[in-house]
């Protein structure tokens, strides 16, 4: 059983430190932008250099975030800012965006590429779709149980690595558009206002306790988990410290957390105490939690009391004298360095060993320690004091440099844009989501519209009217569903469909795999013309761009690949494991089973539906629809999208696109 890393967050310079001295493997950190912690101090180019030598220094490796999505403008600079980090000597970066995934595996070979959890990653076949991809490891789900987590370590073809303490979003990563649409700041790039911490129906039922698995440290490690992650990149350097602190001794140890240990994490940080509901399939209201005026005043209390300074690295040392010339061997890590002084006839009994010693050891100053020296002279001599201190001096500072090392020298390569594929302008999807039925009539009355696809829910029983009828896939699946999915999959060919529409890559990845063919929804986050690439090499066939595209960012798209944009319908926000409506009813007995339906009332009244999804799930979507219609469609799309949610006819919504006028109710535009 190996020992896994322990991977710590550092969201400033004191962070990193904190980090380091607590005993951290890895740090993970982002610069300026792209990165999903932008109200993290974060790391300047400057900064960033001397957090590469430091973790160098103390044999320790740095990721760089790079885990938001990314617009076709801002290619050429986040492709810049990798390319920095790369020649600095950055040990892997941590990505969300598809298309950056497989430019950064093009023109900076040379660095591994993390997939960040944002991926929403949940099965063992989205793991090796990534690993197709060149992804070196997986930053999985945090949603997953005990049981999924087992099931990806089986035959997972690539590191995984899992969160184990630190905040857990309500929604599944990555699939959160809350923020963006509630208030502009959108989750995927950074800037999450965390509207889940808000009130909703007079209670926080979207507010979450933090993460701790400290108490399955050995069945985690027994799995073979390659990285335990911690979360912290917003919080303060003495969290980091303290909490890396515990998990440094459990993982050391090979066990699992004390009370005195879960009561110190509690202390440093938490929202009414931890949750490990999602591991342990015991979902429910002891998952949820705000922050009180208790934890607080405990978190300060415990920040008063944190102290933590860099260590000293433990070295060896050899001086020896042969001949008229004497040298010093510094040695650390297998790494060793040598500095050569002169030396002098000796006067009187020449300099004694101990003059040597005292002189030689003499480290207050530098970055090591060392107890003791080996001395080997082949006659007496005679050394100045200056001459010792110099061959000190440089002995170290050459050690130094050799730990630390220097940057990677990265040849030139140039990178190319998707081929684009001409494509007419005009085509009309409707997707129905939320289990919204339909039947045969209101189809054939969509078709009669010039209805191009639609695309039904995955729990319709309604044998296939037509061939351009496709099913809209769950927007997760975890592999202790998947044989459940998959008698799905096989009820619906029997039914007569060949075509599916899939949110997520792992549950396209299983369609394909069945022989269907393939549709991407907006959840893929789909935004730039790198990833439509990927997803056509996937074998999609078209592609609807996610909703945080704005006309802006579609114009100069260049797809290989059919692009769609949404002109209608209540978007998609949150994807949650945890029953919201039964935190609002306070019931939760039947763990989610019942599936209910209801809405969350914000502070302002607006009113979001709650929606159940396929196994257990349920969807938040926005209190208003997207409206687009009115606008003209921006060159390169070849069709619109009109999601059908709640709305009392399809009909009149696709009467109402068509026609191009706005309707006479509240609306979001997008």
């Amino acid at each position: 059983m190996k020992k896994p890393e322990l991977l710590a967050p550092a969201g400033s310079p004191e962070s990193l430190k904190a980090a380091i001295s607590a005993g951290a493997d890895a740090v993970y950190m982002g610069l300026s932008k792209f990165n999903a912690r932008q109200n993290a101090d974060n790391f300047g180019r400057e900064e960033l250099v001397e957090a590469v030598r430091l973790c160098k220094f103390y044999n320790k490796k740095l990721y760089i975030t790079l885990n938001t999505l990314v617009f076709d403008r801002e290619i050429s600079e986040v492709l810049g800012e990798a390319r920095f980090c790369a020649e600095t000597g950055v040990d892997a970066f941590i990505v969300q965006d598809l298309g950056l995934i497989r430019l950064l595996r093009e023109i900076l070979p040379e660095v591994p590429i993390h997939a960040s959890t944002q991926c929403a990653t949940h099965s063992l076949e989205q793991v090796k779709a990534l690993a197709e991809l060149g992804v070196e490891r997986v930053v999985v789900a945090r949603e997953l149980s005990k049981y999924d987590l087992e099931a990806i370590m089986r035959e997972t073809p690539v590191e995984i690595e899992a969160f184990v303490h630190g905040a857990l979003c309500m929604s599944h990563s990555g699939t959160c558009l809350m923020s963006a649409y509630m208030g502009g700041r959108s989750g995927n790039r950074g800037e999450c206002a965390q509207p889940c911490r808000l009130p909703y129906n007079e209670s926080y039922p979207l507010s979450l306790r933090d993460l701790s698995l400290a108490n399955h440290v050995r069945e985690l490690c027994e799995m073979g988990i390659d990285s335990f992650k911690l979360e912290g990149r917003m919080k303060s350097a003495e969290y980091v410290y303290r909490t890396v602190k515990v998990w440094r001794r459990l993982v050391d140890e090979n066990r699992d957390a004390t009370l005195k240990e879960m009561q110190e994490l509690e202390d440093i940080f938490s929202r009414g105490g931890f949750t490990d509901g999602y591991y342990t399939l015991e979902k429910g209201k002891n998952m949820l939690g705000t922050r009180s005026e208790k934890d607080k005043e405990k978190t300060r209390e415990a920040e008063k009391i944190t102290e933590f300074s860099l260590p000293k690295r433990e070295i060896t040392a050899e001086f020896v004298k042969n001949g008229d010339r004497a040298g010093l061997t510094l040695a650390c890590d297998g790494i060793s360095a040598f500095a050569e002084c002169e030396a002098l006839e000796p006067t009187g009994n020449g300099t004694g060993e101990e003059v040597i010693r005292d002189s030689l050891l003499k480290l207050g100053d530098t970055n090591f320690t060392c107890s003791d020296i080996k001395i080997s002279l082949d006659s007496p001599v005679f050394f100045r004091r200056s001459t010792l201190n110099a061959v000190r001096r440089e002995a170290c500072e050459a050690l130094e440099e050799k730990m630390i090392g220097s940057g990677r020298v990265i040849p030139e390569r140039a990178y190319r844009r998707p081929c684009e594929k001409t494509v007419e302008n005009g085509g009309l999807w409707v997707v129905y989501q939320g289990n919204r039925q339909v039947d045969g009539g209101e189809l054939e009355a969509l078709f009669e519209r010039g209805v191009e696809r639609v695309f039904l829910p995955y729990s319709t029983e309604l044998e296939r009217p037509d061939e351009r009828c496709g099913i809209l896939l769950p927007r997760a699946v975890f592999d202790k569903d998947l044989k459940s999915f998959e008698d799905g999959l096989l009820r619906l060919k029997r039914l007569g469909y060949t075509s599916v529409l899939a949110e997520n890559l792992g549950v396209a990845m299983t369609a394909r795999r069945f022989g269907l063919e393939l549709y991407g929804g907006a959840g893929l986050n789909a935004v730039n013309s790198f990833t439509l690439g990927v997803l056509d090499s996937l074998g999609f066939r078209a592609v609807a761009l996610s909703g945080e595209v704005t006309d802006a960012y579609k114009r100069g798209l260049t797809g290989s690949i059919p692009v769609g944009e949404t002109v209608w319908g209540r978007a998609s926000l949150m994807l949650i494991e945890n029953c919201v409506m039964g935190a609002r009813d306070g019931c939760f007995g039947c763990t989610g089973t019942c599936r209910k339906r209801g809405e969350l009332v914000d502070r302002t009244g607006e009113r979001f539906p709650v929606i159940p999804d396929a196994f257990h799930r349920s969807v938040i979507y926005n209190s208003r629809p997207t409206y687009n219609a009115d606008k003209p469609i921006t060159d390169g799309i070849s069709f619109r999208v009109i999601y059908i949610t709640d709305e009392k006819s399809a009909l009149s919504v696709v009467d109402t696109v068509t026609d191009g006028y706005t309707p006479d109710f509240k609306f979001t535009r997008k």
